[in-house]
């Protein structure tokens, strides 16, 4: 999928409340299963074929000594079906624990998510485990209800896209970001000249200045005028989509409401992760100026469903880097004096040097996007997780013993991105 097709918006807008009324009339569980089938069956596409070619997949546990049945499995997700959620909920969290145990066990490398439902609510869950693969406890990371969003029609499409499709989105790459996201893709097209108009539009001096600063700044580093409107348009491009990037990493695909979108441009949504330190109030902050909020919602909301078809957990090259050698011309590059370092020749700078000593302090004084910071977190994390360090220890080593400095913001976006890829995935 590429973004949201009309066809099953409006498939969606006409469906809902049929299916509603009756998820709220069924009164069992295999009623609830055959509801739920039709609606997607309608909307999406998905026959009942596709979840695990039958409803009611057995699974068994050797470690818990337990039997079980999956309601239905569709790709790594695992559904759960009640009459009323909110009373069976710790049976469904009990069932869920059984599940992921004994799917672990027989598909060590598979993530699996479990969604408990009624057909109207529905919680999401996700395990946790030990280094030897024992179920720690599962943590609930999202919910819906469909009864209070029914007017959101579009929230809705996402949020079921976000997870019926998990399976099937597409592993980024450098190569394909460039192409939907580059100087030559119709996003950019679309949000430069967006930007842009914005830009104009806002007569306020504390914007102004924003630009005249940024201007300065960049004068005073290195002696000329190199600056431009579209210059500063293409950094303040890059820096949202970057922010975007690395909240879809965080929160595994989660599209969020459109009342919560600022949360991610002014940094709220990273401190629930305890980074408080990640963006701060730069030149690109003129973007939440409050008489362009709606336009910036919208903005942010096609960046969000245009990276909504990738699974950002999977990403493992430098694209930040490509991305903005694409955005900036290269004659603009070589004039404020950039070079970028390719990651091999990074890579065999550290290697020794981490290879001896994996518990060393390294410092970029000049970092640019990161590219030795990612090569460094990517050696010492695979040094250390050899010496079978604990995945707190690792993470607190990278936290205290690398370090980036730059003029820009471009390089705490990648350290953060890097660090918290290795917290959330290559660590556990």
């Amino acid at each position: 999928m590429s973004g949201m097709k009309i066809s099953e918006l409006e498939k969606l807008k006409k469906e809902l409340p049929d299916y509603l009324a009756k998820a709220k009339g069924a009164k069992s569980q295999p009623s609830k299963e055959l509801i739920f089938a039709s609606f997607v069956q309608k909307v999406f596409g998905i026959t009942p074929e596709d979840f695990s070619e039958k409803m009611e997949v057995p699974v068994v546990s050797k470690i818990l000594l337990v039997r079980g049945r999956v309601d239905a499995v569709f790709g790594n997700l695992l559904f759960e079906f009640k009459v009323d959620l909110d009373k069976e909920l710790d049976d469904a969290k009990q069932e869920f624990i059984k599940y992921f145990q004994a799917l672990k066990e027989k598909h060590p490398t598979t993530p699996y998510i479990g969604i408990a439902t009624d057909d109207v609510g529905f919680r999401v869950f996700k395990p946790t485990f030990d280094r030897k693969g024992n179920i720690q406890k599962i943590v609930e990371i999202d919910s819906l209800n469909l009864e209070k969003e029914k007017f959101q029609i579009e929230k809705v499409y996402l949020w079921f896209d976000s997870y019926l499709f998990i399976s099937g989105k597409i592993p980024p790459t450098t190569e394909d970001l460039r192409k939907r996201f580059g100087v030559e893709s119709p996003t950019f097209a679309f949000i430069k000249d967006e930007l842009t108009q914005m830009l104009e539009s806002l007569s306020d001096q504390a914007v102004r200045t924003k630009l005249e600063n940024w201007e300065k700044y960049l004068e005073i580093v290195y002696g000329d005028k190199l600056t431009s409107d579209d210059l500063f348009i293409r950094h303040t491009y890059l820096a949202t989509l970057a922010k975007v990037i690395v909240y879809l990493h965080l929160y595994e695909g989660k599209i969020p409401a459109k009342e919560e979108i600022n949360t991610i441009l002014n940094g709220e949504a990273f401190e629930k992760y305890g980074i408080l330190n990640f963006i701060e109030e730069d030149f690109f902050a003129w973007i939440l100026h409050p008489q362009i909020e709606k336009e910036i919602t919208n903005l942010v909301m096609k960046l969000l469903r245009e990276l909504i078809i990738y699974d950002l957990t999977q990403l493992n090259e430098d694209v930040f880097k490509e991305l903005y050698q694409e955005l900036v011309d290269p004659e603009v590059r070589h004039d404020l004096g950039e070079y970028y370092t390719p990651d091999w020749i990074a890579e065999y700078m550290l290697k020794d040097l981490v290879t001896q000593k994996p518990d060393c302090s390294i410092l970029d004084p000049a970092c640019g996007s990161g590219t030795f910071l990612f090569s460094a977190i990517k050696l010492i994390v695979r040094e250390l997780k050899s010496s079978n360090k604990r995945p707190k220890e690792i993470l607190e080593r990278l936290l205290d013993n690398v370090i980036g400095v730059d003029r820009g913001g471009m390089e705490g976006m990648k350290f953060l991105f890097y660090v918290s890829k290795s917290r959330y995935s290559s660590l556990s």
